[in-house]
């Protein structure tokens, strides 16, 4: 069975603090309701703040997901080289993609429902 997927892509300048407060927010949000085993939440939070909700997200019903990661490409390689620094002779280049694998299998769903529904009339 597929599961549902319900993602939040955050476009908000917040201080630390305020992002804080409003992870707080959502979580205190998805305790409350009953999404049940099939359904997915994902926040999406701009680059600075990724740390952190991955941080909350350890305990909580949603997972992460990251936005604008190419345009960050050159921080989160130095980042990354630093943490590996002895451990590596040198860096390997990043490359993102954008996945739309799901969005593929949404367009064949409709088209096979489309066609299920001409086959009826």
């Amino acid at each position: 069975m597929r599961k549902n997927i319900v993602a939040g892509n955050w476009k908000m300048n917040k201080s630390f603090d305020e992002a804080d407060d409003l992870v707080n927010g959502i979580m205190e949000l998805l305790e409350k309701k009953e999404l049940g085993k099939n359904t997915l939440m994902i926040l999406c939070p701009p680059f600075p703040y990724l740390e952190m909700v991955s941080d909350y997200s350890n305990d909580s019903y949603f997972m992460v997901g990251a936005q604008n990661v190419n345009d960050n490409e050159k921080p989160i390689r130095y980042d990354l080289a630093q943490r590996v620094r002895y451990q590596l002779r040198k860096c390997p280049e990043l490359n993102f993609y954008l996945d739309d694998s799901l969005d593929y299998i949404q367009h064949i769903d409709d088209l096979l429902a489309k066609d299920k529904n001409q086959d009826k009339e």
